[in-house]
């Protein structure tokens, strides 16, 4: 008995290392990629718009897919899903790595993507599924701990590798890592016992999935290249393909999406303001590292260096939140995280040619503290706003959220960029230093409006976890 006890205990250790790795890959590849884009964009010749995709297509990819995935999982094949997901992720990094051209590259990331949704969906039901009670609470603290360090080394490992060998090289390097991830996941995660009956809503899944790709071709393209043929067509395309979505989903039992979810005003508020928090820090994250190598002249490696100080003090605001936020409630910081992103945006607006690097490294600092402070109270508001009943699809929307407006604020920031630099389709690095700041003047003037509406939005919503209303 005491033999099996152990093993039992050993089994238990590796699960919770699969879950520890499985989400450090996630939050990797959220961020490494980010400072190699000055270098691959100068490698292919390709302006912000373009070089925006490379971003925006992987986050597509899992706010596409990753509902079907934690479907498919919740249906009983977590194993399979998660191994399988993670063969995808090694083996889009390698093509990723291996890619000759930005067409190449970009069906590498999309592919690299479902991959990535796979691992995302699985990894944290893996903990839920298959540990006591007792050990929960370590499972979700290893989540966001995997993640977190991803996210804090992604910057610094993808500036090494860029600055020392190539931006292949921040790819290549996911291929051991997803190796030994899918031997560790072989060996830890107990065998799929069969599928249950279920519907899956592969249309709706389709239906909502082309129309965000629509979307989002329009919000990056007529911004930074003006009104086109193509422009019109993805538009009209777009309103039609969310009207059906939206027509098809309200006769299903089983909906990809729970629209009855956006009739409570108060998850609304919650959805908006969280979405507008995600979308903005990412569109800034975006742009920083081409800020900070055209125009304060720093090297790939010092910007990794200087972009690894948001992820920091994100990290040390987490430690500290998790602990009082059951006690004090999530709206207080919500709220402040919103405010903090207003102090941040107004702060990044008035960087100029001048700018010390002292003053923008102080800046990134105090970004790092918006997610740190808000980002799990603001998710679980989302939650928290629902009745019982729909707390599991709350649950859900906060991953697809969080991917699409990741997307989203990548995709608009390029195009806002665009328009205002004048640059159009050309070539990031012919950007004079004038057009270039014109530019990013004009997304951050868009940022502070988007931090105030986020301030009024948690303001106002008066749902707290401690149950205040």
């Amino acid at each position: 008995m005491q033999a099996m006890a152990g093993r039992m205990k050993a089994g238990h250790g590796l699960l919770l290392a699969t879950i520890a790795i499985s989400m450090f890959l996630d939050g990797l590849d959220g961020t490494i990629v980010n400072v190699a884009l000055p270098s691959i964009a100068d490698d292919f010749g390709i302006g912000t718009g373009d070089t925006s995709w490379i971003v925006t297509v992987y986050f597509l990819m899992m706010s596409g897919l990753i509902l079907v995935f934690g479907r498919i999982c919740d249906m009983g094949a977590i194993k399979r899903v998660l191994i399988i997901g993670m063969g995808i992720f090694t083996l889009g990094s390698l093509f990723c790595g291996l890619s000759p051209s930005l067409t190449i590259l970009l069906l590498s990331r999309a592919f690299q993507g479902v991959g990535a949704a796979m691992i995302a969906s699985s990894a944290v039901m893996l903990g839920v599924k298959y540990l006591p009670k007792e050990k929960l609470g370590l499972a979700m603290s290893l989540v966001v701990l995997g993640s977190s360090f991803g996210v804090a080394l992604g910057p610094t490992v993808g500036a090494v590798l860029t600055e020392y060998s190539s931006w292949h090289w921040i790819f290549f390097i996911n291929v051991p890592i997803g190796i030994l991830a899918i031997l560790m996941a072989h060996k830890a995660v107990p065998a799929d016992k069969g599928l249950e009956k279920g519907d899956l809503d592969l249309r709706g899944s389709a239906l909502l999935f082309a129309a965000i790709v629509l979307g989002l071709f329009v919000i990056e393209r007529i911004p930074s290249v003006g009104i086109s043929a193509s422009s019109l067509v993805a538009l009209v395309g777009c309103v039609v393909l969310f009207a059906v979505f939206i027509r098809y989903e309200r006769g299903r039992a089983s909906p990809v999406l729970n629209l009855n979810l956006f009739r409570n005003r108060n998850f609304d508020m919650a959805t908006m303001a969280y979405m507008l928090v995600n979308l903005t820090i990412m569109g800034i994250v975006y742009l920083m590292p081409f800020l900070l190598k055209q125009i304060m002249g720093l090297t790939t490696l010092e910007s990794g260096l200087f972009l690894s100080l948001q992820s920091l003090s994100m990290i040390a605001c987490c430690l500290v939140v998790g602990r009082i936020s059951d006690k004090r409630g999530d709206r207080p910081f919500a709220i402040l995280a919103c405010v903090i992103m207003l102090v941040f945006t107004i702060l990044v607006a008035m960087v100029d040619t001048e700018t010390s690097l002292l003053y923008l490294g102080a800046s990134l600092l105090v970004s790092g503290c918006i997610w740190g402070i808000g980002g799990g109270p603001m998710g679980a508001r989302m939650v928290d706003s629902l009745d019982d009943e729909d707390r599991g699809s709350g649950s859900s929307m906060i991953s697809f959220v969080m991917y699409f407006s990741s997307a989203l604020g990548t995709a608009l920031f390029a195009g806002l960029f665009g328009l205002g630099s004048g640059e159009g389709s050309g070539s990031i690095s012919d950007v004079s230093t004038d057009a270039f700041m014109d530019g990013f003047h004009l997304c951050m003037i868009v940022a502070i409006v988007l931090a105030v509406v986020s301030i009024i939005l948690s303001w106002a919503l008066k749902v707290d976890r401690k149950g205040s209303e």
